[in-house]
């Protein structure tokens, strides 16, 4: 109604708009005829979005268009893609493509396989399962890659050191979690079907066992025990990622910082996945520097200029390489604080990392899940003295914290000689007793 009004006011003419095709526009006047030549044609053919001109699938097509006409440093935008990710040319432009929900980290990994195998070029996946069935299970995996059995490449994914995830065993993950979904401990089942009387091959070792109570793999076991054999070199290196082909003198100086022309202490934290502050902390670790308290250890050398690509590491050799990279597989395997494990390999494991001490950690960390104490108490339970270092940041040791608290002046028998904690004032006079008014206050609760 208010539109008639609008019109009798200007004494325009009302024509409905509805419904109009073709004809209806090339007869109707008021310059309606025009549209049609503006417009084209209303008349189409119906389609899914999926496959019109506004689908997903066209904007694909017109990217690749818009980059073929992109200058770069190789001919053209659409070459450099091509060299990164020739699969995509060769995706269908189907709804099934596009509509089809599936995980994303099932793409990477379908990349991340055909790289891995050198076939990525030359062909794409397509989609054909269902949503809910990608929801479940990858539609297109290679079982090859994760068993070890790609012909034409150096090192299979179950033999790789570096960097420190690997080497990764598919197989084997999936087996637990299933078990675990089960709500069977693959360890648990394993140390059942233990068998004494059959042979080495057929039955579990203690080793297997061990490694899978921990949450790795039998080849990572192995590499944090320093019993792995798979390496071409003698002296570790491909556990750093450094090829065989670096000279031997110079493929630690890579990482220490002291052959400024092939690395830098960067290296060390690239390779290793470190922070600055996280490498500091490890370096104090004394089973990665046993003479860190004696001052003829690693020592972090700074320059003037504070920058990190001018600063060395002094005593960082192979053999602290070597304890260093073990020590940072196994707490970031068990998720035991650095101190904390450092306390369990000295106490426990008598300042030696092996399959040994590697079997007893099972058992302390089935008691620290179970009761759930806090693991430098625990450490105690094993250790000759509690561990009263003094550490530069964190947390206060457990000696610190029970009998020297802030804000309480404890007996001169009670404090630490030195840093390293490993003798109290009172221990040098041994003849000296306490008193009860020492003892008294000391043996109260502190947290």
């Amino acid at each position: 109604m208010a539109s008639y009004l609008g019109l009798a006011r200007t004494g325009a003419e009302f024509q409905p708009l509805m419904d109009l095709g073709k004809w209806d526009f090339e007869t109707a006047g008021n310059g309606l005829n025009s549209l049609a030549d503006i417009l084209g044609s209303l008349d189409y053919c119906a389609c899914e979005h999926c496959r019109s001109v506004l689908s997903p699938a066209a904007y694909l097509a017109d990217l690749l268009h818009f980059l073929d006409r992109r200058p770069a440093t190789l001919g053209d935008a659409l070459t450099v893609l091509r060299q990164r990710r020739p699969d995509i040319e060769h995706i269908l432009l189907d709804c099934a493509n596009t509509n089809t929900a599936l995980p994303y980290i099932d793409l990477v990994n379908e990349l991340l396989e055909r790289l891995f195998a050198d076939t990525l070029a030359g062909s794409s996946y397509q989609t054909t399962w269902s949503a809910e069935q990608l929801r479940l299970h990858p539609e297109h995996l290679d079982a090859d890659i994760y068993e070890g059995n790609v012909s034409g490449i150096d090192k299979q994914i179950t033999e790789l050191v570096h960097p420190w995830v690997l080497p990764f065993h598919l197989p084997e993950l999936e087996a637990r979690q299933m078990l675990a979904h089960l709500g069977v401990p693959r360890h648990r089942l394993m140390q059942l079907l233990v068998d004494d009387d059959a042979t080495p091959a057929a039955t579990p070792s203690n080793d297997l066992i061990a490694a899978e109570a921990l949450g790795m793999s039998a080849v990572e076991h192995s590499i944090i025990a320093g019993t792995f054999d798979g390496n071409e070199s003698e002296d570790g290196r491909e556990f750093w990622g450094v090829p065989l082909g670096v000279v031997t003198e110079v493929w630690v100086s890579v990482l220490n910082g002291f052959e400024e022309e092939v690395g830098s202490i960067r290296q060390l934290l690239q390779r290793g996945d470190y922070t600055l502050e996280q490498l500091e902390e490890l370096l104090s670790m004394t089973f990665v520097d046993p003479n860190h308290y004696v001052g003829t250890g690693v020592v972090i050398n700074w320059a003037e200029t504070c920058d990190l690509d001018d600063a060395t590491i002094s005593n960082l050799d192979e053999v602290a390489l070597d304890r260093l990279h073990r020590f940072t597989r196994l707490a970031r395997r068990t998720g035991i604080p650095n101190r904390m494990l450092n306390v369990l390999i000295e106490e426990v494991g008598g300042g030696v990392l092996d399959a040994a001490f590697l079997a007893k950690l099972v058992d302390i960390r089935a008691l620290q899940q179970r009761l759930g104490v806090a693991w430098d108490e625990l450490a105690t339970w094993w250790a000759t003295r509690i561990d009263a270092r003094r550490y530069d940041s964190g947390k206060p040791s457990l000696y610190h914290r029970r009998f020297l608290p802030a804000g309480w002046t404890a007996p001169a028998g009670f404090q630490p000689v030195n840093d390293r904690g490993d003798e109290l004032d009172g221990e040098q006079d041994p003849a000296q007793a306490i008193t009860a008014d020492e003892l008294r206050p000391c043996s109260r609760p502190r947290g």
